[in-house]
């Protein structure tokens, strides 16, 4: 049987990877709708829009937050294996205390500890069937919104469950040792999170003040709702990136990294940045439109130094680390023979995740005027996030997978795998027969491989962000399907389409491979 604590951090991911297919089949009618040779097939402007809000909702907002809820479980996975160092009645209360801090309900039953992933899949449901309830598309940064009853209530749910989810994180929070690279993560992802409550209450409070002395649009008013939060947002996603780029580093070289400090200096520096975002609101009015330059210049010019710098560093110590790892014949095996063929998957992750960041960075510096080289920048960026997300998932259904075989066939080191988040290494016995698990991945999958899926997804990806990029220069709006064009922009709107269908091709696999091991089970053999 396996642990309660993997189980939470696993159901997570579940939910990610349920957000990214349902994310995957609305991003078919967005290609569709901004190829031109397609588009004239749906007439209707109000699909294209329902599509990409549904779309961003689910492949940014669900999935980097149920990746970002899945490291904050290691906070119980680590206690409950006595990783940590503090109180020993937050070990054994667990069971007890679930949800009590939250519902009066005194009977708690054994499997409802992960009632909080469970809630927020629900919510994924309703945010994913939501289009059937109307069309009334909001297209604010951020959090776009469809303005009806299911979409409202799927998104209210899913954001006041995995606040829940925070708080009840914090009780098993680690104080004694917080200034580790996990535990500094998780808490301050935590603390950010909260704080964009904090912000959307506090733009919440400042909009019915407003609104009562004069009206406001509807699409101005979701605008400033999610204005500062939404900011803060991109921050937590930035932090996990970071964490989880040192993670995979550090699993590469087999061993921790020598810039731990730096490191974690640099998450603490991301921190602090994003609790800046508070001083928009002290300082500004929200109907002012300085509120809403100070937290565009505030991203401009902070939201990229710490995993600018955390890129830099990774770079340097790869070349520092190759250069001192080469044998006699001078050929670089830098690469510790424990990685095995986990190396390949990381060093691919990082690639891709890396490079699609850094040109999606690229890309802002270009930006002027209100066209698609701004979704061109933000689609580069977030991808980048979101790869390292992948890597990060597949590992955790790798070690998911590698505990259940080890079950199946009555190993008593099942749980002889320290936990691969505790500053990103997994330590195994040397006396254990590491398990092939890639080739059983690889027969499921039918020859599809993480790798393939991931240059295949970043290719797509940069042919995606290239064509928008370009098309921009020629005046393509944002948000617009129906702008008149050129035919050269229109030959680069169709080059934007095509990357984004391999992307997407890229995506499903990555989701059917993973969706395939981490759901699909005998239950006659495995009792969850």
């Amino acid at each position: 049987m396996t642990s309660n604590i993997t189980k939470i951090q696993n159901t997570w991911l579940k939910l990610g990877i349920t957000s990214l297919a349902f994310a995957g089949l609305y991003s078919v009618v967005l290609v569709v709708l901004r190829t031109p040779q397609l588009a004239s097939f749906f007439p209707n402007p109000h699909i294209f829009k329902s599509a990409l809000i549904i779309h961003v909702d689910l492949s940014v907002l669900i999935w980097l937050l149920s990746i970002t809820a899945s490291v904050w479980g290691s906070v119980i996975h680590m206690s409950s294996r006595g990783l940590t160092t503090g109180s020993s009645n937050k070990k054994y209360k667990y069971k007890k205390l679930r949800l009590s801090c939250f519902i009066l309900d005194p009977v708690v039953k054994p499997r409802d500890d992960s009632v909080y992933p469970k809630l927020a899949f629900f919510a994924t449901i309703l945010i994913a069937i939501s289009p059937i309830a109307g069309h009334n598309p909001i297209m604010n940064n951020y959090i776009p919104m469809l303005e009806n009853i299911i979409f409202v209530l799927g998104l209210s749910l899913f954001g006041i469950t995995l606040l829940l989810y925070a708080i009840n994180i914090l009780y098993f929070f680690n104080w004694a040792n917080w200034s580790n690279l996990i535990n500094f993560t998780i808490l301050s992802t935590i603390i950010m999170y909260i704080l964009s409550w904090v912000c959307f209450w506090c733009s919440y409070s400042d909009l019915q003040n407003v609104i009562q002395i004069i009206p406001i649009e509807i699409e101005f008013y979701y605008k400033l709702l999610f204005w500062s939060g939404g900011h803060l947002l991109q921050f937590i996603y930035t932090q996990i990136a970071m964490f989880i780029w040192i993670m995979l580093f550090e699993k590469l070289i087999g061993r921790e990294s020598k810039f731990q400090k730096f490191y974690l200096f640099l998450l603490y520096l991301n921190f602090v940045f994003s609790t800046l975002i508070i001083w928009g609101h002290i300082s500004y009015d929200i109907i002012d439109g300085n509120f809403k330059e100070f937290y565009t210049n505030h991203m401009k010019y902070l939201g990229g130094i710490a995993p600018g710098l955390c890129i830099g560093g990774i770079g340097l110590e790869w070349v520092c680390h190759s250069r001192k790892s080469g044998n006699p014949e001078k050929k670089i095996y830098w690469i510790p023979a424990s990685a095995g063929m986990t190396a390949s998957i990381t060093k691919a992750t990082l690639l891709c995740s890396i490079t699609l960041f850094l040109l999606g960075g690229l890309i802002a510096m270009n930006i002027s005027g209100i066209n698609v080289v701004i979704p061109a920048h933000y689609h580069g960026s977030i991808v980048g996030i979101s790869i390292a997300c992948m890597g990060y998932c597949y590992l955790g259904v790798k070690r998911h997978c590698k505990e259940r075989r080890a079950l199946l066939h009555g190993s008593k080191n099942a749980f002889g795998v320290i936990s691969w988040l505790d500053h990103g290494i997994q330590k195994i016995n040397k006396n254990i027969n590491n398990i092939d698990i890639f080739n059983w991945i690889l027969r499921s999958s039918r020859g599809m491989t993480i790798t393939t899926t991931l240059y295949l997804l970043t290719f797509g990806q940069i042919l995606h962000i290239l064509g928008l990029a370009f098309a921009g220069g020629y005046g393509v709006m944002r948000k617009d399907p129906n702008t008149v064009m050129p035919l050269s922009a229109k030959l680069l709107m169709g080059m934007m389409g095509g990357g984004w269908l391999i992307a997407i091709v890229g995506g499903l696999m990555f989701v059917f491979i993973c969706g395939k091991i981490i759901f699909l089970k005998n239950k006659q053999n495995y009792d969850d």
